[in-house]
């Protein structure tokens, strides 16, 4: 992912590899989350961890072939609702 964004020039994401711990710890309201489906090691999702801790899941990809596969979505919290 930070490759395609630096090969287009986009500076406005910070990429961060994650854990499961580090998705217990989200403070952001607004947070994209990308993991790596088969081989994330524990039994819950981070959209369930997300959730838990008050974020809405926002869109959800998937991407690549049956064994490669990455989730990327979007969390969020603490949201206005637009006027």
């Amino acid at each position: 992912m930070s490759f395609y964004l630096h090969e287009v020039g986009d500076n406005r994401f910070q990429i961060v590899r994650a854990t499961p711990a580090d998705v217990t710890q989200l403070t952001d309201d607004h947070v994209w989350v990308i993991y790596p489906e088969d081989t994330w090691p524990s039994a819950i999702s981070p959209q369930q961890v997300a959730t838990a801790r008050g974020y809405r899941i926002g869109p959800t990809f998937a991407s690549g072939p049956p064994g490669r596969r990455y989730i990327l979505f979007l969390a969020l919290r603490n949201l206005k609702p637009a006027p």
